[in-house]
């Protein structure tokens, strides 16, 4: 699923996850930070720990399917038809064995993805064209989440909010430029006395 462009998914008005309609596109160069909020049942906590993960994921994707981008354009003028303008947008996360341990504590979920992308100058000097090197998706390492409803209580009831935090970076990776120019040539200093000798 090649994409369009980067984008984090869009805020719902109350702080939550996954309003498709008003994604929040990651400009180039731009480094962002923002979290949402997913809501849990937590009238059965064992119940809710092993569908947490799922949900998290589903909201760390763009349109809530919990399917993530495989490719990305390495210009900003990248078309479908050209595949060497594009390359694989890699993911690293931590997979460990997710559990409940009573009476309310899930472990090992990842709760944020920070996504980092490097990039080059190529072309000419006087005119340099940005282009994407690559597109790393590093998910969180796993913590434990306390289904337990803070002293506030839960939001409506038994709907626990869980957060889930995004960031994105740009890095930079242009090598400096070394300008040659040729020496510049000298006039011989050597001239004649009278131009015109021996005439």
């Amino acid at each position: 699923m090649p994409a369009d462009y980067l984008a984090l998914p869009g805020l719902s008005p109350d702080g939550g996850c996954g309003n498709a309609d008003q994604l929040e596109r990651i400009s180039f160069g731009e480094n962002m930070q923002m979290s949402c909020t997913v809501l849990v049942d937590v009238r059965d906590p064992s119940m809710a720990c092993l569908t947490l993960q799922t949900q998290l994921m589903a909201a760390m994707s763009i349109n809530g399917s919990g399917n993530f981008p495989t490719n990305v354009g390495v210009y900003g003028n990248s078309t479908r038809f050209s595949a060497d303008g594009w390359i694989p947008i890699l993911r690293q996360i931590t997979t460990a064995d997710m559990s409940f341990v009573p009476p309310n504590i899930c472990r090992n979920i990842v709760t944020g993805v920070s996504i980092e992308v490097a990039s080059s100058k190529v072309g000419f000097l006087s005119n340099p064209q940005a282009k994407i090197t690559g597109v790393l998706y590093r998910f969180t390492d796993p913590v434990d989440v306390m289904l337990e409803c803070p002293f506030g209580g839960c939001k409506t009831g038994t709907l626990l909010p869980v957060e889930v935090q995004f960031a994105v970076s740009f890095n930079d990776f242009t090598k400096s430029a070394v300008d040659l120019r040729s020496l510049q040539p000298s006039t011989s200093r050597f001239l004649p006395t009278d131009f015109f000798s021996p005439y």
